[in-house]
C-alpha cells in the first residue's frame, strides 16, 4: 500500500536529484551480500518489476553514500537516466539502507516504460507474482524482507475486486501483518498488539506509467509500544502545556500597546499522535546544534540502538484563540521512557522570538527539526512580529 507518508516521500524524493547525481563516488560500498546497490537496482528493474532495460541506454549514472543516524546507517544513494531509441528519458532514483531498498522511484520524463513482463492490471496474482519475484531477488541478495509465507496466505485469502484506488485499499490482517491491496498497488506492514508499526512496511505501486517501490520491513527492529495509553498520554502532555504556559509570558500587540494575555484553554482542540522512531533518528550534528541553542529534540538518558523503532507520542493542544500567531503549544514524549523530547509553542510562519525559562520538569524546546527551521526563519523576522512570549523572571 502506498500511505500517505508514502506519497509525500516521492515528492521529496525530487528533491534528491541534484545531490544524487553530485555525490558521485567511483567505488561502491560493498554490503554484507557482497553487492552494492549499483549491483542491485538494475537487476530489481528487470527481474522484480518486469522491465526490458534492452530497450534503453543507461546514462548518467550516478552513486553516492553518506551516513546517518549517527553513523549507523549507511545510505548509498543510486540513480541513472535511461534513454530509449527515440530519445526518450526516465528517471530511477534510489536508496538503500545498509543495503534495504528504502525506496526506488522510476518516473518517465519524456520517454514511456518497456515491459518484459506487463506489469499488473488489477489481479490478485498479477501482484502475488510480483512478490515472489522480489522474494527471488532478497534472497539472491541477502536481503531479509518479509516472511513470504505469511505474505502469501495473505494474498490468498483477498476475495472480490480490487479498489482502484491505492488511497481506500482492501485490508487483510493476521496476528503479526497487515495487507492493504488495490488494483495496481499492494503492501504489507508488521502488527504488534493489532497496532500497525510504522516505518516497519513493504509497498510496490504501479500508477499513472510510474513505479513506486519500499522494503523497510526487516530494516528495524521494534522495542515495543512503550508505557503510555493515549488517554494516559494526552493527560500526562497537556500538564506538560500547562505548566510551560505558567512559566512563560504572553503578550500580544492591542492597538500599539503590548498587552499581557493568558493563554485560553476553554474551547481547547488537541491533535494525539503516535510515532515509531528509529533510535538514533536525531543523533546528527544539526540536532546537537539546535540543543546547545535550545531547540532540537532532547534523546533523553537512554542509549537506544540505531536499528530499533521506539515509540514517541506526539500532541498538539490549541488555544481556544490564537495569541498572534502563537496557536498553542506542541508536545513529544519518548514511550518508552517517559521522558519529554520537545515541548514549546506551535504557531506558523510570523510569530516572534519568545523565551522561556526551563522550569518544567524533563524538557527541552521544539523536536520537529522542521518546526525549528521554520522557527529560525521567524526569529530572524522578528522586527514584523506583533506577539512574542518573554521570559518570567523568578
Amino acid at each position: 500500500m502506498v500511505r500517505k507518508c508514502d506519497i509525500v516521500g516521492m515528492f521529496l524524493t525530487s528533491l534528491l536529484v541534484f545531490s544524487l547525481f553530485v555525490s558521485v563516488c567511483s567505488v561502491g560500498v560493498v554490503g554484507v551480500s557482497g553487492f552494492t546497490a549499483k549491483d542491485k537496482l538494475p537487476v530489481l528493474l528487470s527481474d522484480v518489476f518486469g522491465l526490458d532495460l534492452s530497450k534503453y541506454t543507461i546514462t548518467n549514472d550516478g552513486y553516492g553514500v553518506r551516513y546517518e543516524d549517527g553513523g549507523y546507517i549507511e545510505v548509498e544513494q543510486c540513480g541513472f537516466k535511461l534513454v530509449d531509441e527515440n530519445g526518450g528519458m526516465v528517471s530511477v532514483m534510489s536508496e538503500f539502507y545498509n543495503g534495504f531498498p528504502e525506496w526506488v522511484f522510476i518516473s518517465p520524463s519524456t520517454g514511456s516504460l518497456y515491459y518484459v513482463i506487463e506489469p499488473p492490471d488489477g489481479s490478485v496474482e498479477q501482484l502475488r507474482n510480483v512478490f515472489e519475484r522480489y522474494v527471488i531477488f532478497a534472497e539472491k541478495y541477502g536481503i531479509d524482507t518479509v516472511d513470504a509465507t505469511v505474505a502469501l496466505d495473505l494474498l490468498s485469502r483477498v476475495s472480490g475486486s480490487l479498489p482502484r484506488s491505492e488511497l481506500s485499499p482492501t485490508k487483510v490482517s493476521s496476528d503479526n501483518m497487515s495487507l492493504y491491496i488495490s488494483q495496481r498497488s499492494f503492501g504489507f506492514g508488521c502488527v504488534i498488539d493489532g497496532f500497525d508499526i510504522p516505518n516497519k512496511t513493504w509497498g510496490i505501486t504501479f500508477n499513472n506509467d510510474r513505479i513506486s517501490f519500499h522494503d523497510r520491513f526487516e530494516l528495524y527492529g521494534v522495542w515495543g509500544l512503550g508505557v503510555f495509553s493515549e488517554e494516559e498520554f494526552t493527560s500526562f502532555a497537556f500538564d506538560l502545556a500547562k505548566k510551560f504556559c505558567d512559566a512563560s509570558v504572553f503578550y500580544e500587540d492591542k492597538y500599539g500597546v503590548m498587552v499581557e494575555v493568558k493563554p485560553d484553554w476553554s474551547k481547547k482542540r488537541s491533535d494525539v499522535g503516535f510515532l515509531m522512531i528509529p533510535g538514533q533518528f536525531y543523533n546528527s550534528s544539526r540536532n546537537n546544534n539546535f540543543l546547545e541553542q535550545g531547540t532540537g529534540v532532547n534523546m533523553g538518558s537512554t542509549v537506544r540502538d540505531a536499528l530499533t523503532l521506539y515509540p514517541m507520542w506526539t500532541a498538539n493542544f490549541y488555544f481556544s484563540q490564537p495569541i498572534g500567531n502563537i496557536e498553542g503549544i506542541q508536545v513529544g514524549v519518548w514511550g518508552d521512557t517517559k521522558e519529554v523530547a520537545y515541548c514549546d509553542v506551535n504557531g506558523f510562519l510570523g510569530n516572534s522570538q519568545y523565551f522561556h525559562d526551563g522550569s518544567s520538569d524533563n524538557q527541552s524546546n521544539f523536536g520537529d527539526l522542521l518546526g525549528v527551521v521554520i522557527i529560525l526563519i521567524v526569529i530572524a523576522a522578528i522586527v514584523a512580529a506583533v506577539v512574542f512570549v518573554k521570559k518570567k523572571y523568578k
